[in-house]
């Protein structure tokens, strides 16, 4: 075989039902310079049968069985035994899209990357249907981001805004990685939030491309990430590791990676609540870590960039002591008004809105839902209107939702809130508005 342009590695355990598919998606590429490592990582089915066979009958298939040491270590194993210029690490039960081996090679090749942030399709793990929605590795990606080489420094607010922290959403350059001694750590699960950070901290050329390369399952509840309760310690763990090892870097970068850590765990809480777990249990754990800062600490991480996980744990300390008979008037008062002082984190230019106006909120995803939980709850302000594209599905859900269309500037409002994340979707938002003759000092973007 000539030299290898792409290993992709694939950490097994228990994963028989998709490994098929998994493993024909490599060997289909038109890319016939790849080799696919499958570590099985301790299987209890047949796992270990269906690699050994592959690897009998294809010589670009290597396999390696280690007892169960869990799917970083087993990234690693693959790691140190890869030939490949390139690496693309796959869950196995994912597959990757047609031909877009070669997609992604001519474009880490041609701008001399050392890692490319991709696109992906989310598919149901029991219907093995699309979902309705895609997976995007970097809602925050400037449209230079897909043409241009970029660095840490130079784009460390988008690569901090909702990171793109699973590493099967992109293709690493192997000497890149083995430099600058880029691993996995040992620890269960979350072990892919240090690796990202590693990954984006040390890279001097880094960009995104429109494509999407990996099928990722959801909803599969065997899978690495289905067993929340399981994945509590070690996202603490995983926190404080990312805490110690990026002191060094200048303040404003640090603070925006703990700012976007400090959101991640929060979304565990609020994960572990959707699921049934106590929640005054799990915010009382993460008030422990708020404990171990200081107050002035906290307002540094997040006063640096739009701490939305802040205002969510204000706003659920809020929700949780309504519900409690201890809550009187003036402590309820006393914190609604901490929370309305916080309102700077959504934008400076939200401080423009009073409580005596009328505001129509633009997008009922995570932004949206975040603004009107807190108008609703804090009072801050009136809500005319709330509307989404995706307007009848969430109103099936039961969210006050209509359609965009309703908005014209005939309507008694003194402001429309665009409460979307994607760069991209806030411009086809201002597009519409603007086509529907809404003046621009009155469309205020949270992005």
């Amino acid at each position: 075989m000539e030299s290898i342009k792409i290993s992709v590695i694939a950490p097994v355990y228990n994963a028989a039902p998709f490994l098929h598919k998994c493993i024909d998606s490599v060997l289909s590429q038109s890319l016939k310079e790849i080799e696919m490592i499958c570590v099985n990582d301790g299987s209890t089915d047949n796992s270990a049968q269906i690699l050994d066979e592959y690897a009998r009958k294809h010589k670009n298939v290597k396999v390696v069985h280690q007892q169960n040491l869990n799917a970083g270590v087993a990234r690693n194993t693959g790691l140190n035994i890869a030939l490949g210029e390139y690496i693309i690490f796959l869950d196995a039960d994912d597959y990757l899209a047609d031909d877009v081996c070669i997609q992604v090679y001519d474009i880490v090749k041609h701008h001399n990357l050392d890692h490319l942030k991709t696109k992906s399709w989310l598919i149901d793990a029991f219907s093995d249907q699309l979902v309705n929605r895609q997976h995007y590795s970097l809602p925050t990606a400037l449209e230079n981001d897909y043409t241009l080489p970029f660095s840490f420094s130079e784009a460390a607010q988008r690569l901090t805004t909702s990171p793109p922290l699973p590493p099967w959403n992109g293709i690493y350059r192997k000497k890149y990685l083995i430099d600058n001694n880029i691993t996995f750590d040992a620890m269960r699960y979350a072990n892919d939030h240090t690796f990202y950070y590693a990954s984006v901290v040390n890279a001097k050329r880094i960009m995104c491309a429109d494509i999407k390369m990996v099928y990722h399952r959801v909803n599969n509840p065997d899978s690495l990430v289905g067993n929340f309760e399981k994945r509590w310690a070690c996202c603490f763990e995983a926190f404080n590791v990312i805490k110690e090892r990026y002191k060094y870097l200048p303040q404003n970068e640090y603070n925006m990676i703990m700012n976007a850590c400090f959101t991640s765990l929060y979304g565990y809480v609020q994960d572990l609540k959707a699921r049934g777990y106590d929640a005054v249990h799990v915010i009382d754990k993460y008030n422990e870590l708020l404990n171990t800062y200081s107050k002035s600490e906290l307002e540094l991480i997040h006063a640096r960039s739009n701490a939305i996980w802040y205002m969510e744990y204000l706003l659920d300390m809020l929700e949780h002591n309504i519900k409690s008979p201890a809550l009187n008037d003036a402590m309820y008062k006393s914190m609604q008004k901490e929370i309305r002082n916080n309102r700077w984190c959504y934008s400076d230019a939200f401080n423009q809105i009073t409580a005596s106006n009328q505001i129509i909120i633009y997008g009922a995803g995570n932004m949206g839902k975040h603004i009107h939980r807190f108008i609703t709850l804090s009072e801050y302000c009136n809500i005319y209107k709330w509307v989404d594209k995706n307007w009848k599905a969430l109103a099936l859900q039961g969210y006050p939702v209509s359609n965009p269309n309703e908005v014209t500037e005939s309507n008694h409002f003194d402001y429309v809130v665009i409460a979307i994340m994607d760069n991209h979707a806030v411009n086809e938002a201002k597009a519409f508005l603007t086509e529907r003759n809404v003046c621009h000092t009155k469309i205020i973007e949270l992005m």
